[in-house]
Order: structure tokens, then sequence, then C-alpha cells
């Protein structure tokens, strides 16, 4: 996902290797340097495609279920979406979209929200962001579909 630089649409094509170097897929931290991929580690793919989604789409999808760990309802439970910024060492627009339950029920003392990895297993996860991203499939956008916008180099001037 792209949020804001002086990113092409075309600049998708551009494919890192990451098993060549484990740095490139490193969560980057506040302080941490970044690493730039060697030319060996990057390929041009110009047949690449992408599909975009609107962010305001992507936080409006969820559904209620009723979540099970190991076979065991642990309740009601209202599933989103939400995009974080994960930049790695290698890019700093990187973003995940994650799942959260919010955990639906009169008792003040045991409502939350969670990273639904955090409340179920892995195969629930998987199943229901196949669903999640069902519910997206509409607002799908090809990339002839989206309109590029670029802003003035004076912009990343400090």
């Amino acid at each position: 996902m792209t949020l804001l630089s002086r990113y092409k649409k075309k600049d998708c094509r551009y494919i890192v290797d990451y098993s060549s170097n484990p740095e490139y897929s490193n969560y980057w931290i506040q302080g941490d340097k970044a690493v730039r991929p060697l030319s060996q580690d990057v390929q041009y793919k110009r047949d690449r495609g992408y599909i975009g989604v609107g962010i305001c789409d992507v936080l409006a999808a969820s559904k209620q279920m009723d979540l099970k760990k190991d076979g065991v309802s642990i309740g009601n439970h209202k599933i989103t979406l939400i995009v974080e910024h994960k930049p790695t060492k290698s890019n700093f627009w990187h973003c995940e979209m994650v799942l959260y339950g919010e955990h639906i029920t009169d008792k003040s003392d045991q409502k939350y929200v969670k990273r639904l990895l955090d409340i179920t297993s892995k195969t629930v996860v998987e199943n229901v962001g196949g669903e999640m991203l069902a519910q997206l499939k509409a607002a799908m956008r090809l990339p002839n579909e989206m309109k590029e916008y670029s802003l003035l180099g004076s912009f990343y001037k400090i």
C-alpha cells in the first residue's frame, strides 16, 4: 500500500527479493537505519499488476460472529479491519490490514478490542480474513479505474 510519497503507479513493478536479505523485511523502528535493496535483489516486472481499495472501504468492512477458540465459544464479536502503518527497513510506506475483534457484551469488565490473532486461532483468523476480503471485492479498483495524483516537489522540501 502506498500512502504518500513520490511513488508512481508503475513503481509496483519493482519487486524486492526479500529472501536474499532478511533485513529488507524487518520492521523499522525510529532511529533504525534504512536498508536499500541491492540491484541484484530487485527485479522489474513490466506485466505486474495491482488493485486498489479505498481506506474508507477497508474501515467500513465488518461482520458480527460468535468466535470460537479451541472449539469453544468465546462470545459474540464485531470483526473489523484496521490499516496499520508498519514500515520496514526497505519500505517506509509498508502497511498491513489487521483484523480486530470487539467483544460484544453487557458486562463492562469483559469488553475489549483486540487483534483477532490474540483472541482466537490462526485458522479462524484466516477464514474470517477471507470473508472480509470478499466484502471488499466490490470496492476493489483496477489500475485504469484509479487516478494518480502527484504533489509538487516543493512539498517534500523542509
